[in-house]
């Protein structure tokens, strides 16, 4: 029997074969969502306090076994089909296909075309829960994981087309990517790389004048060094050879001089310090997205202790506890399988050495 799949990036719907329908906007659609987008069993009593925040609990129950058997009896799903939700007990699990989890692991396995297929457009795109502060804000945050994901994919995948030398593809997504996200240096950087290769030293002149309006404007910051070079490299009379594509896989524990990160060098001495006293274990660095947080963080890599083992463990599309474990086995090089189980694999490999993640 063919499953039932779950497309909820984008306007929601769903589908089995060839039968097809727009999902209500109501709890029926809530109540799929939170499941797909948890990887693991969800309690119950999670769902009572998101959908029924302020029914009495015995009322709030029945309502949830009425919208389950609603579930069971999508209008979309023929009869006797698989429907995908799994009971046990206090625990439910959604089980079928649902584009946010493959959007998830394609973004995982670094796959960026796929990831860019899959997503359709923000989570549940223009629906919006009412009378539901808590689903609601839980709504939001995941829409932004979501699409911070698909600006990373798109980051990546831009790259990928520029070195293959499609310019003007990648060209066209760094565009899309900094009209969502404007501070990103690394879209900027592509974008200005791109627009020299194709001879277009008007647009490349645009791209950069836009982008340092905004961080001017918004965070009283200057473009990166690099950033403003290759503007600079597009204003020269005569073009030299193309400026070489660096992929931000590649990039990441380049050392970089600490022009760099123009603006940023009180913030950069204040981490390395931080990170030389004995007893810090864990930093987080918090800020809006595209402010910068990920290509300090590189810096920090770069200005580190010799001594110190470095990687950079992006966790964008992660989800759950085992996916970070995995994520970490990944990018250290640990193959799946053997004796050992993954954690204990990561944890043998940092406790032969001090690392930096």
């Amino acid at each position: 029997k063919r499953e039932a799949v779950l497309q909820l990036l984008g306007p929601p719907f769903g589908e089995h074969g060839v039968h097809q329908a727009d999902l209500p906007t109501d709890a029926t659609l809530w109540l799929l969502t939170f499941l797909v987008c948890h990887d693991e069993p969800v309690n119950r009593s999670e769902l009572l306090s998101l959908l029924y925040p302020e029914t009495e609990e015995r009322v709030a129950r029945n309502r949830l076994r009425n919208l389950l058997h609603r579930v069971r009896h999508l209008d979309w799903m023929p009869a006797g089909a698989e429907v995908g939700l799994e009971t046990s007990g206090p625990l439910l699990h959604w089980t079928a296909g649902a584009d946010v989890r493959a959007f998830r692991r394609a973004c995982l396995a670094a796959n960026w075309s796929a990831a860019l297929e899959l997503y359709r457009g923000p989570l549940l795109a223009g629906r919006h829960p009412d009378g539901l502060p808590a689903f609601e804000d839980w709504l939001a945050a995941e829409r932004n994981n979501l699409q911070q994901g698909w600006l990373e994919a798109v980051l990546y995948h831009a790259s990928e087309l520029e070195q293959l030398g499609r310019a003007a593809e990648a060209l066209s997504w760094s565009e899309r990517l900094l009209a969502l996200s404007p501070y990103s240096e690394g879209a900027v950087q592509t974008a200005l790389r791109c627009a020299l290769a194709l001879g277009d030293r008007h647009r490349a002149g645009q791209i950069y004048l836009r982008h340092r309006q905004q961080l001017q404007h918004d965070l009283g910051l200057e473009p990166a060094a690099d950033t403003t070079r290759l503007y600079q490299a597009a204003l020269a009379t005569s073009v030299q050879a193309p400026v070489p594509a660096r992929s931000p896989t590649d990039s990441q524990l380049h050392r970089r001089g600490r022009s760099a990160i123009f603006g940023r060098q009180d913030e950069l001495n204040w981490i390395c310090e931080r990170l030389q006293q004995p007893g810090e274990r864990l930093l987080t660095l918090v800020g809006p997205g595209g402010a910068g947080k990920t290509r300090l963080s590189l810096a920090v890599l770069a200005e580190r202790d010799p001594c110190l083992a470095a990687f950079f463990v992006p966790l964008v599309a992660v989800t759950s506890v085992e996916m970070v474990i995995s994520a970490m086995a990944s990018i250290l090089g640990l193959a799946p399988g053997g004796g050992d189980s993954s954690e204990q694999q990561v944890c043998s490999v940092l406790q032969t050495a001090p690392h930096l993640l």
